[in-house]
């Protein structure tokens, strides 16, 4: 699911929150982020989820195609439902599984209008499947 053309979160905000309760399933085969996109192709992203096949949660900001990718060292593990959320500031990006600090990006920080949803980069999910109990985005500005 993506918002298209409507941004849920306003850059420029002074504090931007996302939060989901989702379970990625372990088999998941391709690149699959619950978090905040452009749906523009434009390449800016800020979200966790599975990235290149590895087991564990993975941290991820993309702005106009440059990317910082963290390991959380948190394994994904099949019928586990997590909490995952971040937290937006003037100057970085906090990323929290289940209440716990995992990373902080300072890069790549994606600087425009931005919609909630699940995104993957490879056509169609594969190999697994994404389940999100809810999805709860705030922010300092308003439209």
């Amino acid at each position: 699911i993506m918002q298209t053309n409507r941004p849920w979160i306003i850059a420029g905000a002074t504090t931007l929150t996302f939060e989901a309760r989702v379970e990625f399933n372990a088999t998941l085969t391709t690149d699959a982020y619950v978090g905040l996109h452009q749906d523009t192709g434009a390449g800016n992203l800020i979200g966790i989820g599975k990235y290149s096949g590895n087991a564990n949660w993975y941290c991820r900001t993309i702005k106009a195609s440059a990317s910082t990718v963290t390991d959380s060292g948190v394994a994904l593990a099949a019928g586990q439902w997590y909490i995952v959320k971040f937290v937006i500031t003037t100057s970085s990006v906090l990323f929290y599984i289940n209440g716990v600090l995992k990373a902080t990006h300072t890069t790549n920080i994606p600087t425009v209008n931005l919609g909630a949803g699940i995104m993957n980069f490879i056509a169609g999910v594969s190999g697994g499947s994404i389940d999100v109990d809810y999805i709860s985005c705030s922010s300092s500005g308003r439209m």
